[in-house]
C-alpha cells in the first residue's frame, strides 16, 4: 500500500513540476518539452539532496554536469528518431538558454562540460565486457575532462538513478520527436 502511494505522490509531483516548466518555457512544441522534462528531471529529490550536500563551487560543476547528462540523454533519444540535425542544435540551444536563466549555469564551465559530455557519454552507455555499463561514471570523468573539480562520486544508489533517468530520458526525446514527425 505505501508503495502505491508513494508512487501516486510521485507522479503527482512530476506532473506538477512539469506543468510549472511548460509555462517559463517557450518555442515550439519540442522544445517545450525537452525543457519541461529536463527541469523536472533535475529537480528530483535524490539530485537535489547530492546538489545539497556539496560545497558551492563544487555543487554548480556538479548541476551543470547533472544538465548536460539529461540534456545529452534528451537529444539522444531525438537523434534516435532521425530528427534533422538543425532541429537537433535548435533543441540543445533551446535547453542552454532555459538552463542559463532558470538553473545553475557559468557559461565557460558549462561549455566545457558540455564538450566533454558529449565526448564521453557515448563510451559510458555502450556495454563492458563483463555487459554492464557505467554511465554515472560521466559524473566523475566529465568534470574531471573538462578541468573543473568536483570531489563527488555517486554512491550504488545515485548510480542507479542515473542510469535510469538516462534511459527514461532518451525513450522520452525519441517519443516526443517521433509525435512531432
Amino acid at each position: 500500500m505505501f508503495d502505491w502511494l508513494k508512487t501516486k505522490f510521485h507522479q503527482k509531483q512530476l506532473a506538477d513540476r512539469m506543468r510549472k516548466h511548460l509555462a517559463t518555457a517557450s518555442g515550439p512544441p519540442l522544445h517545450t518539452g525537452a525543457i519541461a522534462v529536463a527541469m523536472a528531471a533535475l529537480e528530483d529529490d535524490l539530485v537535489q539532496a547530492q546538489f545539497q550536500k556539496l560545497p558551492v563551487e563544487q555543487s554548480k560543476t556538479f548541476m551543470m554536469t547533472c544538465e548536460c547528462i539529461v540534456m545529452w540523454a534528451i537529444l539522444r533519444g531525438i537523434a534516435s528518431a532521425e530528427v534533422p540535425k538543425p532541429r537537433q542544435l535548435g533543441v540543445a540551444l533551446a535547453l542552454r538558454d532555459h538552463f542559463s536563466r532558470h538553473a545553475v549555469y557559468v557559461p565557460d564551465q558549462f561549455g566545457r562540460l558540455w564538450e566533454e559530455t558529449r565526448r564521453w557519454m557515448p563510451e559510458l552507455v555502450k556495454p563492458s565486457k563483463d555487459g554492464n555499463y557505467y554511465p554515472a561514471a560521466a559524473l566523475v570523468q566529465v568534470p574531471e575532462a573538462a578541468g573543473c573539480r568536483l570531489g563527488f562520486v555517486p554512491d550504488l544508489i545515485f548510480g542507479i538513478h542515473i542510469n535510469e533517468t538516462i534511459a527514461s530520458l532518451t525513450d522520452i526525446g525519441r517519443f516526443a520527436a517521433q509525435q512531432e514527425t
